[in-house]
């Protein structure tokens, strides 16, 4: 499991709120990393993961769209925070909880909206190219504007090249040499005054090579050294999305929307059976072989009633299917077609009593099925949730809410993140999760130049989803996902936004999470083990949720300086967390997983970057990457695969941007 980015990988992570025109954020990841509490907390392309933190909470228990479709899977995500610029967002709305019904089933923690900006809105040509450490190699290209006076539209191309990383110097790759393709184009046009379509397309191709891999039992046993040794792995990933929207601004009152999208993933896995020269066993050869295929559409109508109030309805649903063709010879009843369906209706009231109060009510109803269809498997359930936000202003300078509502999940297929040498139990076994959220958020915001809010929730689980190792033999993990019966977090988030003048702006956040496993301590999950050919039950002791950090936090400063120059420096903090560990002797039993857990260290993440005008055409742009050189101190420890820090160390990256404005 690597959900750690590498910082060659990311921008630095520039605190802060304002527009990519007037600071020096280069990605979406800088301009949203602290904002109302959000913490971007791990990316991981090659594993199709990532870990975005809102109200507590992270992963699938925070939705995040982008005009008004979903984001679905790492990769995607990735692409969008860390690869596409900054300003092809206009605008973020984060709603901490499930206080509207229009809101996803999962929405535990809250959601992420984000709103893309216009193509006249944006420089009409954009020519951009960056080298840094690692021998990173960037480049891209953007076209954008009117086409015509009713229509609009962009076009992205761009690539990436990086070497692997060894910073702890013991001969492993802690990270996979990176070589990364995308494109993407967007299409807006209008008929009349009252209807507006919009076309899209994206494409992205990612390879990792020459990554560390699983545990090597053979170079172990065999090698003389006595040293921990990995197998290599490479990891090719591409995917491509297309999606589609029409908007009509009804005459007679109101708005519909008709939202569809399509999206297809294939990853490639190839692996070594040891790095020892015995014939052709040093050789890679493909282990896994996926596909996975998502499907989304929806559509919503909403209108004002009267003067005070708004109704808004809708229909979804999505698909997602995913089969892994499993080519590993020791592990050969893996293979199959995994699958989840939802077909989903909603409806919101929104009613102002009167200028200091607000009600809104929703209402939502969830169909799931999920299973696995080559062995004719399959689950269903039915979950209706109320939403309820309840907003006062007492004075212009502060408001409340009050927020509650009911949240469900099904089981993912657990082969839509997999990486690192390690093997996986389907999911079809796993049971729908339920929880129930009561929050208060408060805001006090005197001016227009300092803002603070605090966010306090409780979240009461029912066959909470989680993965973990279920069994470990020779230091090859096999995950599985299970449920934990019941379980509650408790979270509380600070943050707070001030503009001290016009040319420096400081914003920050910090959190607190206790996530309990509140019935039996004893949680049983279903594993094959590699030895076996049939699943059996496994007990994992939990007494608190592992792999969340108990604090986080983020503090930075944009400064804007004479002739349009922008330095931002911001520094983000992950607490230490839970995580599972394994028997010192590989050999010592058949299932090395221990009891007990260890708890990580915690570590502080500080970055740099900066803008420059050259001219009236041309920007330099650079920064640092992990200032402070933080590096995991156990990466090399078999008896943990966890990366919960940092994979490699200090970094910088500079580049120049040739733009037309119009």
């Amino acid at each position: 499991m690597k959900p750690i980015i590498p910082a060659v990988l990311i921008a630095c992570l520039a605190i802060g709120v304002s527009s990519a025109d007037d600071t020096a954020s280069s990605t979406v990841t800088d301009d949203l990393q602290g904002k109302d509490g959000v913490r971007i907390q791990t990316m991981c392309t090659h594993c199709n993961s990532s870990n975005i933190q809102v109200g507590g909470l992270s992963q699938d228990l925070v939705p995040i769209y982008i005009g008004g479709y979903p984001i679905l899977g790492g990769l995607a995500v990735s692409m969008v925070f860390n690869v596409l610029p900054a300003d092809d967002i206009a605008d973020t709305k984060v709603s901490k909880g499930p206080g509207e019904a229009v809101d996803p089933a999962s929405a535990a923690g809250g959601t992420i909206r984000l709103t893309e900006a216009k193509p006249e809105e944006i420089p009409w040509l954009d020519l951009a190219v960056e080298a840094g450490s690692f021998s990173l190699r960037d480049a891209s290209l953007r076209a954008a504007g009117p086409i015509t006076p009713w229509m609009s539209g962009s076009i992205v191309f761009g690539m990436t090249e990086a070497d692997p990383i060894d910073d702890d110097r013991d001969g492993w790759n802690d990270v996979g040499s990176l070589d990364r393709e995308y494109a993407k184009a967007r299409l807006l046009f209008e008929a009349g005054d009252d209807h507006r379509f919009d076309l899209g397309g994206t494409y992205i191709a990612e390879d990792t090579l020459e990554a560390r891999g699983g545990f090597d039992v053979l170079a172990y046993t065999f090698g003389g050294t006595g040293e921990p040794s990995w197998t290599r792995e490479d990891t090719l990933l591409d995917r491509t999305e297309f999606r589609a929207g029409w908007e009509w601004t009804i005459p007679s009152g109101g708005t519909l929307a008709i939202r569809g999208l399509k999206a297809e993933r294939d990853q490639s896995v190839l692996s070594q059976l040891t790095v020892l020269d015995l014939g052709d066993f040093d050789d890679f050869f493909e282990r896994f072989r996926i596909r996975e295929e998502n499907s989304w559409a929806a559509a919503t109508w909403s209108r004002t009633l009267g003067l005070r109030a708004m109704l808004e309805t809708g229909i979804e649903m999505d698909d997602q299917e995913v089969g892994a063709l499993t080519l590993d010879p020791m592990e050969p009843t893996t293979s199959g077609l995994d699958y989840v369906e939802r077909r989903a209706a909603h409806a919101d009231l929104d009613w102002t009593v009167n200028p200091k109060l607000a009600l809104q009510f929703g209402l939502r109803y969830d169909d799931f099925a999920w299973g696995a269809r080559d062995l004719g498997i399959e689950k269903d359930d039915q979950v209706v949730s109320p939403r309820v936000t309840l907003q006062y202003l007492p004075s212009p300078e502060w408001t409340f809410r009050l927020i509650a509502g009911k949240t469900a999940r099904a089981p993912k297929p657990i082969f839509t993140e997999v990486c690192c040498g390690q093997k996986y139990q389907r999911s079809h076994t796993s049971d729908l999760e339920t929880g129930t959220t009561f929050g208060l958020e408060s805001e006090y915001q005197p001016s227009p130049d300092f803002r603070l809010s605090l966010y306090a929730a409780r979240t009461d689980f029912d066959d909470y989803l989680i993965k973990v190792v279920g069994w470990s033999q020779f230091y090859i993990q096999t995950y599985t996902l299970g449920n934990i019966p019941e379980a509650r977090a408790e979270t509380m988030e600070m943050a707070f936004n001030w503009s001290a003048n016009r040319r420096v702006a400081f914003d920050g956040s910090i959190g607190w999470l206790t996530f309990t496993n509140t019935g039996d301590p004893d949680v049983t999950f279903q594993v094959t083990p590699p030895s076996f050919s049939s699943p059996q039950d496994q007990i994992v002791p939990i007494s608190r949720v592992p792999y969340q950090p108990v604090r986080t936090g983020s503090v930075g400063m944009n400064l804007s300086l004479p002739k349009g120059i922008s330095i931002a420096a911001g520094g983000s903090y992950t607490g230490q967390m839970l995580i599972q560990q394994y028997n010192e002797d590989p050999g010592a039993a058949q299932n090395v997983l221990l009891p007990e857990m260890r708890s990580s260290g915690d570590f502080w993440m500080v970055n740099l970057s900066f803008q420059a005008p050259i001219g009236k055409y041309l920007t330099l742009e650079g920064g640092v990457a992990n200032l402070t050189n933080k590096l995991q101190t156990d990466l090399g420890d078999p008896t943990t695969d966890y990366n919960w820090g940092p994979l490699n160390g200090k970094s910088y990256r500079l580049g120049l941007k040739y733009h037309l404005d119009r």
